[in-house]
């Protein structure tokens, strides 16, 4: 796995509630405190570039989603890898730091994460961070399909996938080790700039388990904060890139209209790898938002 995120960090574990392990990194200074949930089985790289920019203005904790990468498979499998299960590794977390109050957010499954933590902790959440990610049902949103047939085909080929776990390693290992598939991905707009940042985080993402990473998938499709989006109420940022074809930007747009004091930012030409195509133009974003919660810190 690549830690090599070009700034200092340490390394820690905690028991979830379940006795699963879960591996976390803490680095940066400040006042104040960022917690990056993981997206679905997204490695820590991915957030290097923003790790890298704030890390001198804020502390921030990152950590690996159970089930893959440095965190361990729970005892129960993927039956225990839902939103859920996933928010008690973070309040293990922060009862580990002992965090009072502190930003959450992330990419993809984490705004599910996010919003499902904020929901059951409100008092500790200073403001939300969510990134090209949807509120819930995963499976109804991506790769959108005409009368209501994305959620069943998504389903239907998602369990299959599980089912074909132990064949497709292998295959999936190699395909996406490949420079040639990058820049397929890239002709169909499936990611749409920075492609060496992005061939990072595909070599690790290339070392998941597919069989479990698929039922994974299928617990978080079951999981939906639609039901409290109006509750949140705290400083809210939400992007959505205009070529996301995972978590459309019409899920932005009505988490945007059903929070309260939201801000949302469209990337023209975004992917659902906005974070690894335009980091850049996303941390100019990030900056702006962290001066509206701590109005008090320089961000540079």
């Amino acid at each position: 796995m690549n830690t090599n995120i070009g700034i200092d960090f340490e390394e820690k574990t905690v028991r979830s509630a379940d006795g699963t392990s879960i591996w976390y990194v803490v680095c940066g200074e400040g006042p104040h405190t960022l917690v990056l949930a993981p997206g679905l089985a997204t490695p820590f790289i991915s957030y290097k570039r923003i790790l890298q920019r704030f890390a001198p203005h804020l502390r921030i904790i990152a950590w690996d989603m159970r089930g893959a990468y440095r965190s361990a498979v729970p005892e129960a499998g993927v039956a225990a890898c839902r939103i859920e299960d996933h928010v008690a590794d973070l309040e293990a977390i922060v009862e580990a730091e002992h965090l009072d109050h502190f930003i959450l957010g992330g990419w993809s499954a984490a705004v599910q994460i996010s919003l499902e933590y904020t929901h059951q902790h409100p008092e500790k959440v200073d403001g939300l961070l969510l990134i090209n990610g949807p509120y819930g049902h995963i499976l109804e949103h991506a790769f959108p399909l005409p009368g209501g047939l994305s959620e069943p085909v998504m389903h239907a080929a998602v369990v299959a996938l599980q089912k074909m776990g132990p064949m497709l390693n292998p295959l999936v290992h190699c395909i996406l080790g490949s420079g040639a598939t990058i820049k397929a991905l890239h002709l169909a707009s499936i990611v749409t700039a920075n492609l060496p940042f992005f061939r990072e985080v595909v070599d690790d993402f290339r070392t998941l388990e597919f069989g479990r990473y698929f039922g994974m998938m299928q617990r978080v499709a079951e999981h939906s904060a639609e039901a409290y989006l109006d509750e949140v109420d705290v400083p809210t940022l939400i992007t959505a890139g205009t070529k996301d074809r995972m978590t459309p930007p019409e899920s932005s747009e009505f988490m945007a209209r059903r929070i309260k004091n939201s801000e949302l930012v469209i990337i023209s030409d975004g992917s659902h790898y906005t974070p690894i195509e335009f980091p850049d133009l996303l941390n100019r974003s990030l900056r702006t938002f962290f001066e509206r919660v701590y109005p008090e810190v320089s961000f540079g």
